[in-house]
């Protein structure tokens, strides 16, 4: 009788051994979805947040630089009715007016002092566009050797920003016109000289900032020869290292 019960005992306990892994293997498909989904869940909220850090700053970077433009435009804006205003107040400051013989004096000369202003309006373009014809060049020499960089792009705003400026000033100087009646007696030739000097300055600083960056295309441009050139040492080096170790 003893030796039934033990019997039936193995038998039961065998029986539940093997029965015991299957339940778990159960247990293990039925989890197995579950943890499938909760890292595909993971990743997609990973890639769903790298995503929008990646628009929130390509947002920002267009924010800050819609906020630069807005900025030039708005300082370029100021500074050519700064022209504007400075000219009209040259002459709004006359102290006395040119009468008698020194008006029929300024009067017989005043059409050739304006066909004089008008002519040099017209250097002071013909100057402006060759700058410009300049700046296309090197901007075009830029492009195709893939000059870049940050001391790049600040040249190339600088640029735009004197080029502008001289363009508007080139615009409001050609709309002066020299009139003797309303001089200043005491200083008749001011207001052709402020003219000819706002001119002067603001295609002098066009040129200035032209030359600025043809000397920052060509340092950059330099560097990047000298970055391939170590480049190709460096896997000139190590082709005849691998040639080696294969003898």
């Amino acid at each position: 009788m003893n030796r039934l019960m033990i019997l039936s005992g193995i038998i039961v306990a065998t029986a539940l051994i093997a029965v015991t892994p299957a339940f778990a293997l159960d247990d293990e498909l039925q989890e197995a979805p579950s943890r499938v989904r909760s890292e595909t869940t993971k990743k997609a909220e990973t890639t769903t947040n790298e995503n929008t850090g990646i628009v929130r700053q390509a947002v920002d970077k267009t924010e800050v630089e819609t906020g630069e433009q807005e900025n030039r435009k708005q300082l370029l804006e100021e500074r050519k009715n700064e022209l504007s205003e400075r000219i009209e107040q040259r002459n709004a400051e006359r102290k006395t007016k040119l009468e008698g013989r020194r008006l029929a004096q300024c009067q017989n000369r005043q059409e050739a002092i304006n066909a004089l202003m008008v002519k040099g309006t017209e250097n002071g373009r013909r100057h402006f566009e060759n700058i410009a014809s300049f700046e296309a060049q090197v901007l075009a020499f830029a492009e195709k050797k893939s000059v870049s960089g940050g001391v790049y792009d600040a040249a190339l705003t600088d640029v735009a920003e004197k080029k502008n400026y001289a363009e508007n000033a080139l615009s409001v100087i050609g709309q002066q016109e020299f009139d003797c009646e309303n001089l200043d007696g005491a200083k008749p030739s001011e207001g052709v000289k402020t003219i000819r000097e706002a001119k002067r300055d603001a295609l002098r600083a066009y040129r200035d900032s032209v030359i600025q960056l043809i000397k920052i295309v060509k340092a950059e441009f330099a560097a990047s020869q000298a970055d391939a050139s170590v480049t190709r040492d460096d896997a000139a080096a190590q082709d005849d290292s691998a040639t080696a170790e294969e003898r």
